[in-house]
């Protein structure tokens, strides 16, 4: 039985019998299928954020000399530190991304 056909059984249960139990019955199966939603809803954030951090595999892209890197960048007027931030900057920008939506639906659920 799939979460909505549970809510619809419980739904046609409290019509016929709107007893005390009835009713306490109908709101257990009510909240059971949002934390089921939820809960599903969560893992899928947390398998996004998974699967981006196995994006660049040392076996595609290994670690770079950083020191050859450096020297490299600041004889053409670049430094090491300027490109770590703008690619920390997207890191976070995704995350931020995750996080900003799982929050505005725990804000959805008060």
């Amino acid at each position: 039985m799939t979460p909505d056909e549970s809510s619809e059984r419980a739904f046609r249960e409290f019509m016929l019998d709107p007893s005390p139990s009835t009713i306490r019955g109908t709101w257990d199966t009510a909240i059971a299928h949002e934390r089921k939603q939820r809960d599903e809803w969560w893992s899928e954030q947390l398998h996004d954020i998974v699967q981006w951090t196995k994006a660049y595999p040392l076996s595609v892209f290994p670690e770079p000399d950083m020191k050859r890197a450096h020297e490299i960048l600041k004889q053409h007027g670049m430094t090491l530190d300027a490109i770590s931030a703008s690619n920390m900057r997207h890191v976070l920008e995704g995350l931020h991304r995750i996080a900003k939506d799982a929050l505005a639906a725990v804000e959805e659920l008060k």
